[in-house]
């Protein structure tokens, strides 16, 4: 699997930090998602993705798509965390 998605988090000050990445795997509990950049994240917080979904039902074929989670682990080597299905 190799699906582009975006995702929000908000630093300790309230700020929002927008973020690019990929899932690279996904099961019926979670997803792997690699980020694009080094971030820290808080294992157990909410986290929304947003990924394009195909769909005959738009003009384009392609509808975003929200997947809500939590932080289940993060490994800051890799860039990678995963997200626990709400």
């Amino acid at each position: 699997m190799n699906l582009a998605v975006t995702f929000c988090r908000q630093d300790d000050s309230g700020r929002s930090n927008w973020h690019l990445g990929r899932i690279l795997d996904a099961s019926t509990g979670g997803i792997r998602v690699k980020a694009g950049r080094a971030l820290t994240l808080v294992r157990g917080r909410q986290l929304d993705i947003l990924c394009l979904s195909d769909t005959d039902q738009s003009p384009s074929g392609e509808v975003p798509l929200r997947i809500q989670g939590r932080v289940a682990w993060q490994d800051a080597g890799r860039r990678s965390f995963g997200l626990q299905y709400l």
